[in-house]
């Protein structure tokens, strides 16, 4: 997973634990998270955009298993 700043930088990546959570730690402001490729996935979730005030925001990233 990667987050990236208002002006597209990479500010911070977190790896998911075995349950898929992840956690990054991040000053006020504007970001999106994006999520890295999977292999055996089809593609990757669309980026989410998150503004982060002072407490703590949960951000779902969706992948598509191509189970039907």
């Amino acid at each position: 997973m990667i987050v990236r700043g208002a002006d597209g930088s990479e500010v911070a990546t977190a790896r998911t634990a075995d349950d898929g959570s992840y956690e990054v730690v991040l000053p006020p402001g504007q970001y999106a998270v994006e999520g890295a490729p999977v292999e055996g996935l089809m593609g990757n979730p669309t980026a989410v955009e998150v503004e982060v005030g002072d407490g703590v925001e949960t951000v779902d990233l969706q992948y598509d298993t191509g189970i039907r």
